[in-house]
């Protein structure tokens, strides 16, 4: 964001799940990882939920932050469909199959006590989440979600801040030693080929400091500098303060093709 720019009006929800998994997609043997933070398409899912369709990509911007009391591990049943040119058991040559499946356990991750706060822009987009057209959950269909509250906030413009717990996009990764780089769905077409586009993000999972430096000596491993230039950073005055500073709230968009 460049220097200069007004407050920014958002509407910020706070969304609560007991349990919440997002499985990466490539991953089909013996383990279940998740990522460790929602990917965008979660949060184009959530949305579409609460709408009852899709959200024009061009229509809206959103940042949330992340975090959980806990991680562990479950078994989980997988249905696997192959092709087959068998018979049904006890049916001799009269029904013949096309398909055949097997069940197998597997170790799922998901988190536990599980917390998402997402600045939504326009905030008047929030109003839906509280009165969804179908159910909310972070990840799986069981992965139940409640609205804990809802709010309308002024971000303000600053040329320092506090990250973490975030997403940011891959393009601040040059300057960025921390995180973890990952190759995320951000957005799932709708029905009926639910085509999927990825795309890479950096998951921030531990607290770098950005822009003018701080009072007090910091460690080079707790900064982060993002441009060579002056770069101001959509604070959220309500955060915690740590060092004087406020968290920043770095906004995504959902590619529209």
């Amino acid at each position: 964001m460049p220097l200069g720019s007004t407050d920014r009006r958002v509407a910020r929800v706070v969304i609560e799940a007991p349990t919440a998994s997002f499985r990466y997609p490539h991953f089909l043997l013996a383990r279940q990882p998740t990522f460790g933070v929602p990917p965008p398409s979660t949060i184009h899912g959530l949305l579409a939920a609460a709408i009852g369709d899709y959200p024009d990509p061009e229509s809206f911007e959103f940042a949330y932050t992340f975090t959980a009391r806990a991680k562990a591990a479950d078994l989980e049943h997988q249905h696997i469909i192959f092709r087959h040119g068998g018979k049904f058991p006890d049916s001799g040559a009269q029904h013949p199959t096309n398909v055949t499946g097997s069940v197998q356990p597997n170790l799922r991750e998901f988190f536990f006590g599980s917390r998402l706060e997402l600045f939504l822009d326009p905030p008047e987009l929030a109003a839906h989440l509280l009165r969804p057209s179908f159910c909310l959950t972070l990840g799986r269909s069981q992965d139940l979600a409640t609205v804990v509250s809802v709010e309308e906030c002024l971000l303000s413009s600053q040329p320092a801040a506090y990250l973490e717990n975030t997403l940011l996009p891959f393009s601040d990764r040059p300057f960025l030693p921390q995180g973890v780089t990952l190759q995320m769905p951000s957005r799932i077409g709708p029905l009926p080929l639910r085509e999927t586009r990825f795309d890479r993000y950096i998951h921030l999972n531990t607290r770098v400091f950005a822009g003018q430096p701080l009072t007090g000596p910091q460690p080079s491993s707790s900064r982060i500098f993002l441009s060579p230039e002056a770069r101001s950073w959509w604070v959220d005055p309500n955060s915690p303060s740590i060092q004087g500073l406020h968290r920043a709230v770095v906004f995504h968009r959902i590619p529209s093709e």
